[in-house]
């Protein structure tokens, strides 16, 4: 039973608001308002008769000679020997998928069989509902998110994450009413998950069908987006049977081969007037569990793969270089001022420093020759500034002529969230290294961050910092200055640490922010810097600062994404950030009454 759009195309939302339903007069309202289709693509009995053991293509005659369609039931088309067209032609559409049949095959009734194969193009799972969320802000009143489970190889119900998109009001409101009528005082499974707002359990008796990009590390499913209730599924058939949790990130051993093959290609031919790339297979990253050693010339060919992303967040930003000349756990050093000679095509712009009482050369990085000139040099990192320059002759002079020079505007209000959150296993003195907790904290931070940017209607994005934390990204018109922005950040940092107390510190004492996840507002200031979207990072596991989703956030590590698969994960799941640079909100009339937020 489909219901479909005005294009023809199935719609699971609608679909969820014909079900459910008790009233007669409301069954006979959406039933005209939102016409459902039954589509049949088999027939098992005719007149009393088995027909279950005769080839396919005998079973569809059958059905295609005794069924005389109409506007509510219709026969489902098949095409012969054309699957490859089909698929693609499906994948342009953004339809679920295909299914392949043997024209000889018989049916097998709640067997799996190769003779039929579901070829997806979008991943779907079933999966079992063991709670919900507290709904906060438009959704206050109905629930946040359900959280979802599966049965392991063990016949255990575990934890796969929690599914918040999908849903418009009208099936919150009947969702929520049936969950209410399912609540239970623990938690139906072994290990009870983290969740980023306050659970509420419930019998695991719903089944629910989500789509999703693939599986992390801790399977657990990456953006999932609620598709239907699954009425006629059990929760017994909600079985989690993947090997290769990372397949849709990682990529295949064919795709490194070919990776690998393109990558010496690229790095022989040279960018065009390049200085000659050095010292390529000293190794970068030492191997690990995870990975390979790792050497300067994959760090060059990610830069190479992705410059068409990461170049348009570099273009006429002044970069402080952090370069790493014997790799990630070699010794580093920071550059700012280029003094020395370069490539022709690696562009400067002389910037005037107050605090330096003079004037600094800044690299700017507006080409694909110097992204690889840069890597080249071991920068491992590209720090850009927040404000990009407009005239390059204007920003030199001690007293800068600010409109001109534009660096005084920043595109965007950065919040940088990190957790002081220990191990137990840093040497003492030493910053936090990287653990789950402390990461699961700075994950709550941020929704709440979100949830107070959206009272006051402001959009915002997320990334990871490719280490501990994360980095939310507010784009504004350059029309406001380093100072409203830092003030900005500041009362909203404050209103964060009054709310909850226990969990966010703004101390600069850092002996003071243990156990807390510090809010970082003085990162909005002029020639501060922190790392770029899709910028690498010194860290043993090579990952990388990453753009996410909201609705996906909960269900990642910064682990997951690294050199070698983000651009294989971008080329499948696309670029939540590619809007970013678009997408510049005014927010005078909030900066004018700042103090006034509460």
């Amino acid at each position: 039973i489909v219901v479909l759009d005005e294009k023809g195309y199935p719609n699971f939302q609608n679909h969820q608001r014909r079900m459910n339903v008790d009233s007669p007069k409301e069954i006979a309202t959406l039933a005209e308002q939102i016409t459902a289709t039954y589509y049949l693509f088999d027939i098992l009995y005719l007149d009393g008769k088995n027909l279950q053991r005769l080839p396919f293509v005998d079973r569809r005659q059958i059905l295609s000679d005794v069924i005389r369609p109409n506007d509510k039931i219709k026969i489902s088309d098949f095409v012969e020997e054309k699957g490859l067209e089909v698929y693609k032609k499906i994948k342009t559409m953004n339809l679920e998928g295909i299914m392949a049949k043997w024209k000889s095959s018989m049916y097998m009734q709640g067997t799996r069989s190769t003779d039929w194969l579901k070829m997806k193009i979008i991943k779907t799972q079933d999966c079992v509902v063991i709670g919900y969320t507290r709904g906060e802000g438009n959704r206050a009143g109905y629930f946040g998110s359900l959280l979802l489970a599966m049965y392991d190889k063990a016949g255990e119900l575990v934890f796969v994450g929690h599914v918040g998109s999908g849903f418009d009001f009208s099936l919150l409101n009947s969702a929520y009413k049936r969950l209410e009528k399912m609540k239970v005082d623990n938690c139906p499974i072994k290990y009870v998950p983290y969740t980023n707002r306050e659970p509420v359990w419930i019998r695991p008796e719903l089944v629910v069908e989500v789509k999703f990009h693939g599986w992390t590390k801790d399977m657990i499913m990456r953006t999932p987006i609620f598709l239907r209730f699954r009425e006629d599924k059990s929760p017994s058939e909600c079985r989690i049977e993947l090997e290769e949790p990372l397949a849709e990130v990682a990529p295949s051993v064919d795709d490194t081969k070919y990776h690998t093959s393109n990558m010496r290609k690229s790095i022989n031919r040279q960018p065009s007037n390049v200085q000659s790339f050095s010292n390529l297979d000293k190794i970068f990253w030492n191997k690990t569990k995870d990975h390979r050693a790792l050497t300067k010339r994959d760090l060059i060919d990610y830069y190479d793969t992705m410059s068409g992303y990461i170049l348009p967040h570099l273009k006429d930003r002044p970069i402080s270089l952090s370069r790493y000349p014997d790799g990630a756990l070699g010794k580093h050093f920071y550059h700012k001022n280029w003094d020395k000679q370069k490539p022709e095509y690696v562009e400067t712009v002389k910037v005037y420093s107050e605090s330096r009482g003079g004037i600094i050369n800044y690299i700017v990085c507006n080409n694909k020759d110097t992204l690889l000139w840069l890597a080249n040099l071991g920068c491992i990192e590209m720090h850009p500034w927040y404000s990009r320059v407009k005239d390059f002759d204007s920003c030199k002079g001690a007293e800068i002529e600010e409109d001109k020079c534009g660096l005084n505007y920043p595109d965007f209000i950065v919040f940088d969230l990190d957790p002081y959150i220990y191990s137990g296993h840093e040497a003492a003195g030493e910053e936090p290294e990287y653990n789950t907790k402390g990461f699961k904290a700075v994950v709550e931070v941020a929704y709440y961050l979100k949830d107070l940017l959206a009272t006051l209607n402001i959009g915002s994005y997320v990334k990871t910092s490719g280490k501990t934390g994360l980095h939310i990204f507010v784009p504004i018109l350059p029309s406001y200055t380093y100072d409203q922005t830092r003030k900005f950040a500041e009362v909203i940092g404050k209103i964060l640490v009054r709310r909850y107390t226990e969990k966010i510190t703004m101390e600069w004492n850092t002996a003071r922010r243990k156990g807390k996840v510090f809010f970082d507002y003085n990162q909005n200031s002029k020639g501060k810097t922190i790392a770029s979207i899709f910028s690498a990072r010194p860290t043993p596991s090579a990952t990388i600062s990453m753009p996410v989703r909201w609705e996906e956030l909960s269900s990642i590590m910064p682990t997951d994404f690294n050199i070698l698969n983000v651009p294989v994960a971008i080329k499948r799941a696309g670029d939540s950030w590619k809007n970013i640079l678009e997408e510049k909100q005014d927010i005078n009339k909030i900066l004018e009454n700042v103090n006034q937020i509460q």
